[in-house]
């Protein structure tokens, strides 16, 4: 998983609980019905933290479901915790490096990704498969759309 960027610069951060702080200042993209993503920390590890607005809490508490079914595979996001706080739900995720998309549409932002997968991309598609496999077999995930696989760093 991606470190997050240190600013050079006070950031407000969002205390939801002691284990967990959202970095309102820096979002990492957005969602359907105004679920935006922020850089966190879940207890002193840089995560993803998915905001959800609290009239979508049946949604979140059914990707919370899903997400404890698969969690602990290789190849599948981590999920660590499901907070609320005023209107909103807030997921704490394993933070990714960028997705498939943003790897192809976007190579040279993602250098050492890229690179990564030019080199071997039969070990990519093998990691996209074992993730997508695991799911299925849970009955999760009937398409892949390339902004939902994420990508860690490289491992040699």
């Amino acid at each position: 998983a991606a470190v997050c960027n240190q600013p050079q610069y006070p950031v407000p951060i969002l205390r939801i609980d002691e284990s967990l702080e959202v970095i309102q200042e820096q979002q990492l993209g957005t969602g359907s019905n105004g679920t935006v993503v922020f850089a966190g920390k879940w207890q002193d590890r840089p995560v993803a933290v998915k905001r959800m607005l609290r009239s979508f809490y049946d949604i979140a508490s059914r990707e919370t479901r899903l997400l404890r079914e698969v969690d602990r595979h290789d190849n599948v996001i981590q999920y660590y915790a499901q907070l609320e706080r005023g209107d909103f739900i807030y997921i704490a995720l394993e933070l990714c490096e960028a997705s498939l998309a943003d790897v192809v549409e976007k190579p040279s932002h993602f250098r050492a990704l890229a690179e990564a997968g030019s080199k071997d991309p039969l070990r990519v598609l093998k990691q996209i498969t074992r993730g997508l496999d695991h799911l299925h077999s849970l009955q999760i995930g009937k398409t892949l759309l390339s902004h939902l696989a994420l990508f860690g760093q490289p491992v040699a």
